[in-house]
């Protein structure tokens, strides 16, 4: 049996993520996959949502870690006709097959947000100017004929960004913690976002809900660069090119 120790830097939640379907698919094999004592997170929840409440992590250790980062430098050699999360796997010697990162906490839907278009433009390491940001949200609400009165702006009840976008004139929606943001996502029809770790948990959730029978609809601001990068891109979300 292999140990496998995942270790990251970066400590965002789409930086976590990405590496989200290696734990099941090692465990497959009958090996075992832990996370490194010091793999980076930018605030506890990140990993209770993306490592704790994974039920194929052994735990932690501080051995020398073999996963993660360590394998990065093997992603460029895989067709981009592969997605990334598949390149992510097939970097770590697996055959590709998840196009989502994965959770493994089960959403809770609210009712009340069925008909609730999410809208949430911020982010930690991309910046945007002001007027791309909005002119992008009122192209996205204008285009797919999104109601105001369903318009819902995220704010959060304590500092997760470094860089927050102004507030429009919608009714604002508290998020309390990183598993109710996976309700509302679960619950709501379509997000606005950025390329930003928000996008990446849409993008799990909405892996998610296509086997449940409901799909969200994820509309995502990103930078030629990140564009072009080809990593962090997900089927399904429908990019728009800004910066």
């Amino acid at each position: 049996m292999t140990r496998h120790v995942l270790f990251q830097p970066w400590g965002g939640l789409g930086d976590n993520l990405q590496f989200s379907t290696l734990p099941e698919r090692f465990a497959e094999r009958g090996d075992s996959f832990l996370i490194h004592d010091r793999n980076a997170v930018r605030n506890p929840e990140i990993h209770e949502l993306v490592w704790g409440c994974n039920p194929f992590v052994s735990g932690l250790s501080s051995e020398e870690p073999n996963a993660g980062m360590p394998r990065l430098d093997r992603l460029n050699s895989f067709s981009w006709r592969n997605s990334f999360i598949e390149r992510i796997e097939m970097a770590h010697g697996l055959e590709p097959r998840h196009c989502h990162p994965r959770i493994h906490y089960q959403p809770q839907r609210d009712p009340s947000l069925a008909e609730a278009v999410l809208i949430d433009v911020g982010s930690t390491t991309t910046t945007y100017a002001a007027n791309v940001v909005h002119d992008y949200v009122s192209r996205m609400l204008q285009r797919y004929g999104h109601r105001l009165e369903d318009v819902r702006q995220v704010v959060f009840a304590g500092p997760v960004r470094q860089h927050d976008a102004s507030r429009y004139n919608v009714a604002p929606l508290e998020i309390s913690s990183i598993f109710r943001y996976c309700d509302v996502l679960a619950s709501c029809k379509a997000f606005v976002t950025v390329w930003s770790g928000a996008h990446a948990l849409a993008a799990a959730v909405r892996g998610a809900g296509e086997k449940a029978g409901r799909e969200l609809d994820i509309h995502c601001l990103i930078t030629a660069n990140g564009f072009n990068s080809r990593i962090h891109h997900f089927p399904g979300v429908d990019y728009h090119i800004g910066s």
